[in-house]
């Protein structure tokens, strides 16, 4: 007999949305009912952008209500107002304005890479909000040594101020796509890079330009010790205990 959830790897119908921030905008795209009350949140890589779930999606049961967010700076978000650091800790605050817009009390939550340290942190400082989560390709935030912080921060702060003037190079669109697929290692195939250059560039009628912020490379303030990991991921667990 065959699954029930076969059908779902159909094409599903999905709508572009936005959600209105002091400085612009968070893009989102959105698939299912509204007014399912399965909730499903899904926050994608560095440097990546929703275009990472379509695939996943299509495979998500009957009923689910999914969105997918690009986080400020990647895919169809407003940048951040130059001269503006991205915080690791902003993600946090910023997936709190996306479920307060979107009116959820509580959801599940998908993530990758970046997104699933952003899911760990998230679900820790609100654990009441969050049903469950699965992370791909990350098993904690990223820890670093405390007494490395000042040179971290002194590598961070002067590639910020590299960046107050930032410039976006044109290429030609397949030139992005092997560009990205060089830059993950040749950990992703064609197909997939084509699927996220498709959100993650803009033409211009002369070519291509991609739209991710120089000023990324400089992200700023990750999880500093172990212990701290250890706080966020008990609350999570409904125990604030390390």
């Amino acid at each position: 007999m065959g699954s029930p959830y076969l059908i779902c790897v159909l094409q599903r119908e999905h709508k572009e949305i936005r959600i209105a921030v002091p400085w612009g905008h968070i893009a989102a795209r959105e698939w299912g009912d509204a007014s399912s009350l399965t909730k499903v949140l899904c926050l994608h890589g560095w440097q990546d952008n929703a275009n990472s779930f379509e695939p996943l999606v299509q495979y998500f049961p009957p009923g689910f209500h999914v969105v997918a967010i690009d986080f400020p700076g990647h895919g169809l978000s407003s940048h951040l107002p130059l001269g503006m650091a991205y915080n690791f800790s902003d993600w946090v605050v910023h997936v709190r304005r996306v479920t307060k817009d979107l009116q959820w009390k509580h959801c599940h939550i998908v993530a990758h890479s970046m997104g699933a340290s952003v899911a760990m942190l998230y679900s820790g400082t609100f654990p009441e909000a969050v049903e469950s989560f699965v992370c791909f390709d990350l098993s904690s935030p990223v820890i670093h040594r405390v007494e490395n912080g000042p040179d971290r921060l002194h590598e961070a702060a002067d590639q910020i101020v590299k960046y107050d003037h930032e410039h976006y190079g044109l290429y030609d669109f397949e030139e992005t796509v092997q560009r990205y697929i060089k830059s993950t290692f040749g950990s992703v195939t064609r197909e997939s890079g084509v699927l996220l250059m498709e959100r993650g560039t803009t033409a211009d009628g002369q070519g291509v330009t991609i739209t991710l912020p120089t000023r990324l490379t400089a992200l700023m303030g990750t999880v500093a010790s172990s212990q701290t990991t250890r706080v966020y991921s008990a609350r999570k667990r409904g125990d604030a205990t390390a």
